[in-house]
């Protein structure tokens, strides 16, 4: 073995000079220490990785402080020779730092990074979670072997870095800590906005007495699939007026979520979830009950399985509320005209919107007589009027829905078209006795802009539709009130 006058190995002489062919030359003298250092160490520390490359026999020699090639390299900020030496990894020095502390000591993060799939203790992944772009599976990699030492210090700061990452990070960061810690345990550190965030159903509950209408609105843009059901629920049952503004999605082909959706697999509709917010371009047909069909474009999933009540396929597809049709029309509005009455409720978050009739998803549960929809939706869309000021009630009238005009007559009665038409009018003008005798203590003394009564319109009703009995029997009912609203 050849050494120099200082007692330096030539083989070292060559790392030191830079020298490539006598590297070549002298290549088997290793293993020789000289100052306390190796000729990996050399190479390492002056980040020539190509020497590093050739020396790899020298791994795990360690100076006589307990530092090694990997922590030299990792100290300079040597990314090239840091990859040749992570076998190193995990050693600690007399001090006990490693490599990772090293790199972060020096500002090296593009090192740090490296490491801390091997090295990051439970104290750095904070700086990890926040530092390292990795995917969802190392990056748990990381948090999993960190774990393995001791507890990770889980506070308010490092809950909020979680809840900063991407979806798939923080959903894979958050399923790993929630092995380790209970809901209990971490409910004074979680705001209803992080319980949104992470997807956590078991937190979100133990916090939905705060629950408003922004938080709704983000777990729909966020497309959080667990908690949405858990907060459509709780707007039904505490009858909460919370509302998810009209939105749009991205238009594209036919997806095999949307197939999924009108089959009522609910399996299938998990599978592709993926494909959520992607509303159909061409034209789709469905078709109700009773034969007839709709046809639309930009239709969704939740729109295609509100319509046929598939209620376990909505409460997947939750994360496409308020988005309409080409018609304008919502998921909601689907459910209500063909009387999908528990679809509608999962969808009372839409209520309030109108398509581009001016039409709200109240209008349409009356027009297709659906009684249980329009008890949803009577507080929530009862008195918004459509263009011309026609009503729901004024519909319901006028088709003889008679418990439809009952839910409606406390809210709605005394609206008028612009003409000064009312909901009564309608009803007598029909000859629908039913509805007159619910209406009559409501509107007989309104008189539209000509001046007419709701008896005066039951006077000249007498057509095919009616019957002369009907008709006689609205007059004689409306003429036992004033029009002045006095009795006779």
């Amino acid at each position: 073995m050849g050494k120099n006058t200082y007692g330096e190995s030539l083989l070292m002489t060559a790392v030191r000079n830079g020298e490539a062919q006598s590297l070549e030359q002298y290549i088997h003298d290793t293993s020789l220490i000289f100052g306390g250092r190796s000729a990996l160490m050399m190479a390492a520390s002056a980040g020539r990785a190509d020497y590093v490359s050739q020396l790899l026999c020298e791994i795990g020699i360690r100076d006589p402080s307990g530092i090694t090639a990997l922590m030299l390299a990792s100290s300079r900020g040597h990314v090239g020779c840091v990859q040749l030496l992570l076998i190193e990894s995990g050693a600690s020095d007399d001090q006990g730092s490693t490599a990772f502390d090293y790199a972060m000591r020096a500002g090296h993060t593009s090192c740090a990074i490296l490491l801390a799939e091997f090295e990051a203790r439970p104290n750095d992944l904070p700086w990890v979670l926040e530092s390292c772009d990795l995917p969802p599976d190392r990056l748990s990699a990381i948090v999993k072997r960190a774990m393995t030492s001791q507890p990770i210090p889980v506070n308010r700061a490092f809950i909020s870095i979680v809840t900063s990452l991407d979806i798939a990070r923080r959903d894979s960061i958050w399923n790993l800590l929630r092995t380790r810690c209970s809901a209990e345990s971490l409910i004074q550190l979680v705001s209803l906005r992080d319980a949104i965030l992470l997807d956590d159903t078991e937190l979100l509950r133990l916090l939905l007495d705060r629950l408003d209408q922004s938080d709704v609105i983000l777990a729909v843009e966020e497309k959080r699939t667990h908690v949405l059901p858990l907060l459509v629920d709780w707007i039904y049952c505490k009858n909460l007026k919370i509302y998810v503004p009209s939105r749009t999605g991205c238009v594209g082909e036919r997806t095999e979520l949307m197939l999924a959706a009108a089959a009522g697999d609910s399996g299938l509709v998990k599978q592709h979830l993926s494909q959520l917010g992607i509303q159909c371009q061409t034209r789709l047909t469905l078709l109700a009950s009773d034969g007839s069909t709709i046809t639309r474009t930009n239709l969704t999933a939740l729109m295609i399985a509100a319509y046929y009540d598939h209620t376990e396929c909505v409460r997947l597809l939750l994360a496409e509320l308020s988005m309409h049709d080409g018609w304008g029309s919502t998921a909601l509005m689907y459910a209500a005209m063909h009387g999908s009455t528990e679809a509608a409720s999962l969808l009372l978050a839409e209520a309030g919107l109108r398509n581009n009739e001016d039409k709200t998803a109240l209008y349409h549960a009356v027009q297709s007589n659906s009684v249980g929809i329009v008890e949803l939706l009577a507080e929530r869309e009862g008195g918004l009027r459509m263009k011309k000021g026609w009503t729901s009630l004024m519909l319901a009238a006028s088709r003889n829905y008679v418990e439809c005009v009952r839910i409606l007559a406390p809210i709605e009665s005394q609206l008028c078209k612009d003409s000064g038409w009312t909901a009564l009018m309608s009803a007598s003008y029909h000859g629908h006795i039913e509805a007159v005798e619910i209406l009559r203590t409501h509107e007989a003394h309104m008189r539209d802009s000509r001046g007419y009564s709701a008896l005066d319109y039951a006077k000249q009703s007498f057509h095919d539709s009616n019957s002369q009995k009907s008709v006689d029997s609205c007059v004689l009912l409306l003429s036992d009130i004033d029009v002045r609203g006095s009795r006779r």
